[in-house]
């Protein structure tokens, strides 16, 4: 995608987003992070003994904040139609 276009395109809040992503998630190491991480994870898996070592476990990713839990529950919940039903709990005795 050119300047030209993003400028017709891309709103100063969208670039704003883009600005905060890229800090929170160390761009433009990214990359190097990732596979940093990937050779961490299988040196462990294979020399250390960690059972079922993920990725995750080797980045450094911030948790994410609540503000993105909830959306991310907003979006699947919209994307899949979900409808969520509260579990009924049963007292002890009863049946």
């Amino acid at each position: 995608m050119t300047v030209a276009t993003l400028r017709l395109t891309m709103t100063e809040h969208e670039l704003v987003d883009w600005m905060k992503y890229a800090n929170r998630y160390m761009l433009p190491t990214r990359r190097l992070q990732v596979q940093l991480a990937h050779i961490g994870m299988l040196i462990a898996g294979y020399m250390g003994g960690v059972k079922n070592p993920k990725l995750a476990d080797y980045l450094f990713d911030p948790p994410p904040t609540d503000k993105e839990r909830k959306q991310v529950l907003q979006d699947a919940i919209r994307f899949f139609g979900f409808k969520p039903v509260a579990k009924r709990v049963r007292k002890r005795g009863t049946k």
